[in-house]
């Protein structure tokens, strides 16, 4: 079941959070804060811009989504809904994982987005995120490039 996150789901988006930047090649790079994402939650929680779904299996959260409603920085009026995490347990990814995509896209739809920003991150989940990505008839718009500094 798929339904919009609660205050309640925080401490188990938290861990959930430290899973998926663990899944991520920038984890060596940049450390876990579990109140940067509390933080982050809370306000996503607050905001009617922005959106968190959870991926339920019997009692257990297994996966989160969530994204906002933002302006384009080329066109003020231009209205994106961009996703900026979706995670799921990978003990749970053939339960829900499409579902819960399908909710957040239809949220941004709802809200009259001229277009949905998904992004696949290299790594473990990157093949799968472009299937399902592919699959959606999403196209490939960028790739961005990383540098550590110090």
């Amino acid at each position: 079941m798929v339904r919009p996150a609660s205050y309640e789901d925080i401490p188990r988006l938290v861990c959930l959070g430290k899973e998926f930047l663990g899944a991520t090649m920038l984890a060596p790079v940049i450390g876990y804060n579990p109140e940067s994402i509390r933080r982050l939650l809370m306000a996503y929680l607050e905001d009617e811009e922005c959106a968190v779904f959870v991926l339920m299996k019997d009692d257990l959260l297994v996966g989160v989504i969530g994204g906002a409603i933002v302006p384009a920085y080329w066109n003020e009026q231009a209205r994106i809904c961009q996703q900026f995490f979706y995670y799921v347990d990978p003990a749970h990814r053939s339960f829900g994982a499409v579902a819960l995509f399908n909710t957040f896209e239809k949220w941004g739809i709802e809200r009259r987005a001229e277009c949905i920003f998904s992004g696949a991150k290299l790594g473990e989940r990157f093949e799968g995120m472009h299937r399902l990505l592919t699959r959606k008839q999403y196209e490939p718009l960028e790739v961005v490039y990383m540098k550590e500094v110090k």
